[in-house]
């Protein structure tokens, strides 16, 4: 009973977890800044939420496909128990390990979509707001600013790091 919207690129085959590039619809940018990665294989589906063209977006995971573009866009995802949501009508890059799921810009949207996806789980009746009460986080200063290693243009160099980007990140951190 949803509607679909349109279909968003992705890498060839969900063959990359760098980039979503294919010959049909070219080269996906990251929605934060053309010169990071968008990921893959989902990268199309997250940039599409990323920037409100749509509520959610579909994918399959089999080593990072839905969650890594999700993370680099500012998006939601998670990889669900393996048989949890059918792949039917799904393509799958490596049947053993495959698993369709969705990207959002929220947890409870995310929750959601996958009660729908999903025929006996409840995710979204499952929230909780106060889970992360009293945890404790880390942010490792050497992932998190800009550095001289990557490949090709997915490096973060002084050049390529937004400083809107790096302003939230910091209040980010400064509210957890």
């Amino acid at each position: 009973g949803v509607v679909v919207l349109g279909k968003t690129n992705m890498s060839v085959y969900a063959n990359y977890a760098s980039h979503s590039t294919s010959s049909a619809g070219g080269t996906t940018k990251n929605a934060y800044s053309t010169y990071l990665s968008p990921g893959g294989s989902s990268g199309g589906s997250a940039v599409a939420v990323s920037l409100n063209l749509a509520v959610a977006g579909l994918g399959t995971d089999t080593g990072s496909s839905l969650r890594l573009p999700a993370v680099l866009n500012g998006c939601y995802s998670m990889r669900v128990t393996h048989g949890s949501i059918s792949r039917s009508g799904i393509t799958t890059l490596a049947a053993s390990k495959d698993v369709p799921g969705a990207i959002t810009r929220s947890p409870a949207d995310l929750a959601l979509m996958l009660d729908v996806m999903s025929a006996d789980t409840n995710y979204y009746e499952n929230l909780d707001a106060n889970a992360l009460e009293g945890a404790k986080f880390a942010v490792i200063k050497q992932l998190s600013g800009p550095t001289s290693q990557g490949v090709d243009n997915y490096r973060r160099t002084e050049k390529n790091v937004d400083d809107e980007v790096e302003a939230a990140f910091q209040n980010a951190i400064a509210e957890l």
